[in-house]
């Protein structure tokens, strides 16, 4: 391929088509790796992509391009078309990898949480965690972790489970101590991990291949809280009730409906919304749900503290492949907080790329200007946003303390108090990595050719589609008249295939079928009024009322087969055919049947269209100057 891809290849009008603009669109219409090119390939394609460059050169003509709905629609798909740009392509991979393997075992684990918070000042800080270090060694000594965790623990729940987690998989925890438990071997205790709720120690009781996601149906018998032993004699009795039902092989949806105090669910037979290990449900149910092993079974009775459930499995979700849950999983990062660490790998590259330098007196100089009634709603910041003196610069860019000072105003609201010194470290830290995304965005298609490329499709997508819907598409609903003319002069090319107009007669009655046929032999006009008076009245006759109707060949089997046979008797003024015995059809026209507008609007409105189309093209054609440059074309397929 000898030539340069910023070569201009096409002139429509003002805009000028390069050798990359033209084959990135090529590639992707014909599925070409870009290696070998066939010239009569490219010269044939070149007619289709001149026809489309028209009408986008068109659109930007008629200032499509300037209207602010094209201008937002453009907007949002830039930025989704930005955001695989915007983070560590590597980094996201390998999130992606990992949970998949994390998600394929569930963990069960127990913890024990030394509270700190995150901007809590050195001394705290220390101080917790020399508190978790003397726990952790303790445990490993060999004492019992429950009792270690009633003691110590700031976790609320340990006063009923003694820090048992119970099982749970990816996604299940906030990442750094899902990561701990995972990297744990069974029986060990991890090392102190720290997350935004403090220090934890973690003991890893057991992992298992994963159970995957299960969805039930239940039948509640509600046990209320502070119930008297009368409430709970008739709450057990229901439940006899229920179990003698179940055991004679009654069904458990019509049960649920019947006797299910869960009234939600009840309407459905009992279902309940699918749930993994570890999720929402409340945790004696969910262990007595995965202890069914064959959808169908129902389990023994299961207690819990809302009330007493029989249980249904209905279907099970295993674990896929790989392919098969990338994209779930995918989806399920960017929106958790293991997202940040892709971007923010992104951000110390781009820092690096940039040469981001902080001068860091400068930011102590903000800081101390920062005091702690921004968290009250009340600082002033008049006097820092005086400050001029540079605190931040990378690439072409350089931000003063007054940048930094004004990006806090959207802080200045009542909000929990941290220490200050974090608090504005933290703010910062936001700020320059807003500052670089930005950048970094801005310049996507100076960087990425791909990226340039795919957002002009789409800009050029967007005005094809307005022009075209507003010079073709919907022109042609809206042009009445125009469509009639159009249908006038076509109509002859939407035709129905052979139809019949006929009038069915019926009758049991012997006597009544020959007086029809001498009627119609007697007189060359038949008077359906006397047919009518005469048939369809008389009392003590089996005659059925004689009826029009217009079949299309093949639309009443019938019709079809007696015309068919009697083709050559029929003639245009109409013939009565003796079907043979009790059915008589009197034949008024054969002949193929133009379709009014009305029977065939869709396919003659799409027809109209093409012809508008295909005018408006040659129409462009003659108001814009084309120039294909050959030269450069011959040299793509060199």
């Amino acid at each position: 391929m000898a030539q340069n891809g910023n070569d201009v290849l096409l002139e429509v009008g003002p805009d000028k088509v390069t050798v990359d603009e033209f084959l990135h669109i090529y590639n992707k219409n014909n599925q070409n790796e870009g290696e070998n090119y066939n010239i009569d390939s490219l010269k044939s394609y070149m007619d289709l992509f001149v026809n489309f460059k028209l009408k986008v050169v068109e659109a930007k003509n008629k200032g499509l391009d300037t209207l602010k709905s094209f201008e937002q629609e453009l907007e949002g798909y830039r930025s989704q078309l930005a955001e695989p740009y915007l983070t560590d392509e590597s980094v996201e991979n390998d999130l992606i990898r990992e949970a998949y393997q994390r998600k394929k075992y569930d963990v069960n684990a127990a913890h024990i949480l030394i509270e700190v918070e995150q901007d809590a000042s050195p001394e705290d800080t220390l101080k917790a965690y020399k508190k978790a270090e003397m726990i952790r060694k303790n445990a490993l000594s060999g004492e019992d972790f429950g009792e270690l965790a009633k003691a110590y623990s700031d976790d609320k729940s340990v006063r009923y489970n003694k820090g048992d987690l119970g099982w749970f998989t990816v996604f299940g925890m906030v990442y750094p101590f899902e990561t701990a438990v995972y990297d744990t071997p069974v029986g060990d205790i991890s090392p102190i991990v720290r997350t935004r709720f403090g220090y934890h120690i973690i003991k890893v009781k057991d992992k298992r291949p994963a159970k995957g996601r299960i969805r039930t149906a239940h039948i509640m018998v509600l046990k209320p809280k502070g119930a008297t032993e009368d409430q709970l004699k008739k709450a057990r009795e229901k439940v006899e009730e229920i179990e003698a039902k179940l055991d004679a092989g009654e069904d458990f949806n019509e049960l649920a409906k019947k006797y299910s105090e869960d009234r939600r669910s009840a309407r459905t037979g009992g279902m309940l919304p699918w749930f993994g290990v570890g999720g929402k449900m409340i945790q004696e149910f969910e262990s007595a749900a995965y202890q069914l092993d064959t959808v169908g079974q129902i389990s023994d009775l299961v207690e819990t503290s809302y009330g007493y459930h029989f249980i249904k499995l209905v279907d099970r979700d295993q674990v896929g492949s790989f392919e098969e849950e990338k994209a779930g999983i995918a989806n399920r990062i960017s929106n958790s907080a293991r997202a940040s660490r892709s971007k923010d790998v992104l951000v110390e590259q781009l820092k690096k790329d940039y040469d981001a330098n902080v001068h860091e007196k400068h930011l102590k100089e903000v800081s101390e200007k920062v005091t702690d009634s921004i968290f009250y709603g009340t600082w002033n910041p008049s006097e820092a946003l005086k400050m001029d003196e540079k605190i931040f610069e990378f690439a072409d860019k350089s931000y003063t303390q007054a940048d930094f000072a004004e990006y806090l105003r959207k802080y200045n609201r009542k909000s929990t108090p941290v220490k200050k010194e974090a608090f504005v470290r933290e703010k910062f830290d936001d700020f320059v990595s807003e500052e670089i995304l930005a950048y970094e965005e801005a310049h996507l298609e100076e960087k990425y050719p791909r990226f340039k490329y795919l957002l002009k499709e789409y800009h050029d997508g967007i005005l094809l589609f307005d022009v075209t819907d507003k010079m073709v598409w919907t022109k042609a609903v809206e042009d009445t008249a125009g469509l009639e003319t159009f249908y006038k002069k076509h109509k002859d090319e939407y035709m129905w295939d052979t139809r019949y107009e006929v009038r069915k007669l019926k009758t049991t009655d012997k006597k009544q079928a020959k007086r029809i046929k001498k009627m119609f032999k007697k007189q060359d006009e038949v008077s359906w009024a006397e047919i009518d008076s005469t048939f369809n009245t008389e009392e003590g006759t089996d005659v059925e009322k004689s009826l029009w109707g217009t079949f299309e060949q093949g639309n009443n089997q019938q019709v079809t087969d007696i015309v068919t046979e009697h083709s050559k008797k029929l003639n245009r003024k109409g013939e009565l055919v003796d079907s043979g015995g009790d059915m008589f059809l009197y034949v008024n026209k054969i002949e193929p049947a133009v379709k009014k507008l009305s029977e065939a609007r869709g396919i003659i409105t799409a027809d109209y269209q093409n012809q508008l189309e295909k005018q408006w093209i040659e129409a462009l054609h003659d108001k814009y100057d084309i120039t294909i440059h050959d030269d450069v074309l011959k040299r793509i397929a060199e």
